[in-house]
């Protein structure tokens, strides 16, 4: 019995040894990372360059190492930065990160540094005070055309100069300025390339050929959604590129219709497709990054603007049988509804002053729309006014009338300032910042 009670003992105590054994941790390689530079809660601004250092130690070779700034959320700010490794097990670095977003906030962000080796991986922290720069109007710009070239006007925030920025060599289809980056472009229609330059130093950017001889596809629009300039061929396609000039989208198009139209709409985007023979244009809505066709409508006449509401929902402008049409999409329900029955003059240009407030020309009046109130009023008359454009930062509203550039106060609708540039006007943009 005892040599049974022993035997016992021993399986006993062994198993508890292999217990033991079997639930001892295996020892964690995880990299050591230590910020030297900046220091904790440094305060930096939008634009300005970072001098980072970090000292990194791992028991096995470094495989990777990275770095961004990440918000609150933990969101990143830039694109990532992959710094070379060599192979060894330690390294001492020195970067110099540029805050290039010019659209950050102001607050509290934090430097990550990203670190991994054979098995582990490890994110290290560094907090920065960043200080937004303000949203201000730099310039306002003008494409004119002449007889053989087309002409980008700048003509100074406050229209106190006329100074030619830009000439380009064929004809016009479309224009776009986006803030990010100072991007400016033009494209032509049969004759003529996309041309995309830096604003403020007319570096060029980017030239995009025309896929084939006409009659297509050639382009037909140029615009922006989040950054991304977006190039609309005829009967063809719309590609998005970033500031990278990489082709990130691409939606196509049925070659019954061309691409006239494409508006930014913050989560969304809509594509005006006109009809080659015919007017049953559609507009088609599509789901941000993922470009992925959500739904559409058909409206007999031509897009004039869009604007986000509220959520996913939407106002849209429209001519159609020789009048004004005022509609909004509502996103949940896939139907457009008539807030206001307008049946009046056609519109020639809308811009938003908020989601309740909307500046609308006529071929004879500058008109005022409140959606809450339904109430539609002239507050200009006798001016033939085309592309406004309605500065946040001011208050004031621009636009086209004729060849001059004008600027209104609203809406008390009152002209304040005008210059004249000579040449037939083409498209108006405001140039920011940021």
């Amino acid at each position: 019995m005892n040599t049974i009670r022993l035997k016992s003992l021993l399986l006993l105590i062994s198993g508890l040894v292999l217990l033991a054994l079997s639930c001892k941790k295996k020892e964690v390689d995880i990299p050591n990372v230590q910020f030297i530079l900046p220091k904790e809660n440094k305060i930096v601004s939008v634009g300005d360059t970072i001098d980072i250092q970090v000292e990194i130690h791992s028991k096995s070779k470094l495989g990777s190492v990275e770095f961004n700034v990440v918000d609150e959320n933990l969101k990143p700010i830039l694109r990532n930065y992959s710094y070379p490794v060599d192979g060894s097990n330690s390294m001492n670095i020195h970067y110099a990160l540029r805050l290039t977003d010019y659209y950050m906030k102001g607050g509290r962000y934090q430097i990550l540094c990203k670190v991994t080796n054979k098995s582990e991986v490890k994110h290290k922290y560094r907090t920065l005070i960043v200080s937004a720069i303000s949203k201000r109007l730099e310039d306002v710009a003008v494409v004119t055309k002449s007889a053989l070239w087309v002409h980008v006007y700048s003509l100074g925030a406050t229209l106190n100069h006329t100074a030619l920025k830009y000439k380009y060599r064929g004809d016009y289809a479309s224009s776009v300025y986006i803030p990010f980056y100072h991007r400016f472009a033009i494209a032509g229609s049969t004759r003529g390339n996309m041309t995309e330059w830096n604003y403020f130093s007319n570096d060029t950017l980017l030239v995009l050929k025309s896929l084939s001889n006409p009659p297509f596809p050639y382009f037909s629009v140029i615009s922006s959604f989040n950054n991304y300039l977006a190039v609309g061929y005829y009967r063809d396609k719309i590609n998005f590129y970033n500031y990278l000039n990489a082709q990130k989208m691409v939606v196509h198009i049925d070659n019954s219709f061309y691409p006239n139209r494409l508006i930014d709409l913050g989560n969304n985007f809509i594509i005006e497709q006109k009809q080659i023979n015919g007017t049953n244009n559609l507009i088609n809505l599509y789901l941000g990054h993922t470009a992925s066709y959500r739904s559409s409508f058909s409206v007999h006449g031509s897009l004039v603007n869009a604007f986000p509401f509220e959520g996913n929902d939407f106002m849209i402008f429209y001519n159609a049988n020789g009048q004004g049409h005022i509609g909004k999409f509502v996103f949940d329900d896939n139907a457009t509804t008539d807030p206001i029955n307008y049946r009046g003059a056609a519109f020639n240009s809308v811009t938003q002053y908020n989601s309740d407030n909307y500046f609308l020309s006529t071929a004879t009046d500058l008109l005022w729309y409140q959606y809450s109130i339904s109430s539609i009023t002239s507050i200009y008359s006798g001016a033939n006014l085309s592309f406004l454009k309605y500065d946040k930062v001011s208050g004031m509203l621009y636009a086209v009338e004729g060849k001059k550039v004008v600027v209104f106060s609203v809406p008390q609708g009152i002209k304040l300032a005008e210059v004249s540039v000579g040449e037939e006007i083409l498209n108006l943009h405001l140039i920011y910042n940021k």
